[in-house]
């Protein structure tokens, strides 16, 4: 009787042991990574990492550094602003998106378009991303990282929350 009952124990071990996963399963919860008092602030661009090659952030001589805000507050419910000079007479572009954090993700919303950035370092000072994107307009994919440095608010900053 002991020989049967053996391979049969071992047999009801083996199949109740492994689950096998069923449409219906879920997968485990995101676990957030990061908070969003973290991020919201003032961000001026450093330098920026393009196939492993690092590059300074061009600024414009003569003009403000170029820079990013998130902010989150009642009438800024997770906004994201970007201020780029475009020129060497200090022409202004901004774009404006919202942003959410997910896992280790930043997630903008520009319209119908989401660019996600795989965050890659943040701390009280420094703010690092990665994202794949035709950077350089070739038709190909690169891998573009970002990097930046926590600033200041100043006063009369239309953009800063303090």
């Amino acid at each position: 009787m002991k020989k049967y009952l053996t391979p049969l124990l071992l047999c009801l071990i083996f199949c109740f042991s492994c689950k096998k996963k069923t449409p219906g399963d879920t997968e485990p919860p995101v676990v957030d990574l990061y908070s969003d008092q973290q991020v919201i602030g003032k961000w001026v661009y450093q330098s920026l990492k393009v196939n492993g090659t690092s590059y300074p952030y061009p600024h414009k001589s003569g003009c403000g550094k170029d820079r990013f805000y998130f902010l989150n507050g009642p009438s800024q419910d997770h906004d994201y602003v970007d201020v780029i000079h475009l020129n060497s007479n200090c022409a202004l572009s901004t774009t404006n998106m919202d942003w959410k954090l997910k896992g280790e993700n930043l997630i903008l919303n520009f319209g119908t378009q989401l660019f996600t950035y795989k965050i890659l370092r943040l701390t009280q000072s420094n703010f690092d991303v990665s994202i794949s994107t035709d950077y350089d307009g070739d038709g190909k994919a690169d891998n573009l990282e970002i990097y930046a440095t926590r600033e200041s608010c100043t006063t009369g900053d239309p953009y800063c929350q303090n």
